[in-house]
């Protein structure tokens, strides 16, 4: 198992032993606009890896023993774009800094390139949602001017 680590926060591989458990992380009601539930999205996950649409991974991420989230990232087989599908830290755990290292390492692991070369990492989210905003902006990710079919805000961040 393939696990990071950030001070108390790592990343670990989904496994068998702890699948159901990320699927049953929770956010608060109104947050519920902002993210799908995991299992709907390692559903999509898979289903667009099957297909060659997408090359991606899921990590579950932990902060003193204790899972608190969850976070996939991957790169579209069509473009030259790793892209950060989502974040989520359960409402339990939200405001102590764990999204921002899990992000931190997401972002590390990424400019390795594991999925082949690429010229920016994109992540998007809703206009409401200044959480998100906030996070990404302080990995220096700025706004497209461009939003998704969905209309949602993309931010891109170019790898050096």
């Amino acid at each position: 198992m393939v696990t990071k680590h950030l001070g108390v926060v790592e990343l670990r591989d989904i496994i068998e032993d702890n699948i159901v458990e990320c699927m049953e992380l929770s956010i608060s009601p109104e947050q519920s606009d902002f993210v799908a539930p995991n299992a709907e999205t390692l559903a999509e996950a898979y289903i667009l890896t099957v297909n060659n649409a997408a090359l991606l991974k899921p990590y579950v991420v932990y902060a003193e023993g204790q899972m608190v989230g969850f976070i996939i990232y991957g790169k579209w087989a069509d473009n030259n774009e790793y892209h950060n599908w989502a974040i989520m830290i359960d409402k339990q755990f939200q405001g102590r800094g764990y999204g921002k290292s899990a992000i931190e390492l997401l972002l590390s692991e990424i400019r390795s390139q594991p999925f082949g070369a690429a010229d920016k990492i994109t992540a998007a989210y809703e206009k409401q949602n200044t959480a998100s905003q906030k996070l990404f902006k302080a990995f220096g990710f700025t706004e497209s001017l461009t939003p998704t079919p969905d209309d949602e805000i993309v931010a891109e961040l170019w790898i050096k």
